[in-house]
């Protein structure tokens, strides 16, 4: 018996799926988030409102899957500077820098970072990357070197604050922005002795 690969209906299906996360993507550059409607996503990615709501539930669904897509390099590359070599805090330095200066200049970012703590683009934010940044943040708590008794949890709600700012501070000039995170983001992190 030969080993199962996917099947043709998953490929498609997923195939719809990222269709869909692209449109949305173009039609939220373009428009905005909160300008753009299922309809122009549909029309974007080629696609049936039929079919975008037999995969997604809303529009928001949609725009979840969008920004988890955005997430997902950047808590990648973040775990893997986080495990190589280095001190603990210019492995943090590298990772936080990178993530940040290589975030593209979305626009839901713009309106997450712009429209306050109720705003769809902030509610977004928090919902794509919180768990990606709780992975983060468990590797650098793990640490020998890391804040002895700091809760995951508030240090992920305080995480996510300081990651919003961050992204609001755009464009930043890479040594102003390691600078912000060796005196805001560092010291709360890491034990003195070990910065």
């Amino acid at each position: 018996m030969t080993e199962m690969t996917a099947t043709p209906s998953a490929d498609r299906r997923a195939g719809v799926q990222q269709r869909v996360v692209q449109g949305a993507g173009c039609c939220v550059e373009r428009l905005g988030l909160d300008a753009t409607t299922v309809d122009d996503i549909a029309a974007e990615s080629g696609l049936s409102r039929a079919t975008l709501y037999r995969k997604f539930a809303n529009k928001e669904a949609i725009f979840d899957a969008m920004v988890a897509e955005d997430a997902k390099p950047f808590a990648e590359q973040a775990e893997q500077i986080l495990k190589g070599a280095g001190s603990l805090a210019s492995r943090i330095e590298e990772a936080l820098a990178r993530g940040i200066l290589a975030m593209a200049e979305r626009r839901w970012l713009q309106d997450a970072a712009q429209g306050g703590g109720h705003s769809l683009g902030n509610s977004l934010f928090q919902t794509g990357y919180r768990q990606r940044s709780r992975a983060v943040l468990e590797l650098i708590l793990q640490s020998p070197h890391a804040r002895r008794g700091l809760d995951l949890e508030q240090v992920l709600e305080w995480f996510m604050r300081e990651l919003l700012t961050l992204v609001a501070g755009r464009p930043w000039d890479e040594a102003r922005l390691r600078r912000h995170i060796r005196d805001f983001v560092v010291p709360v992190l890491i034990l003195d002795q070990h910065r």
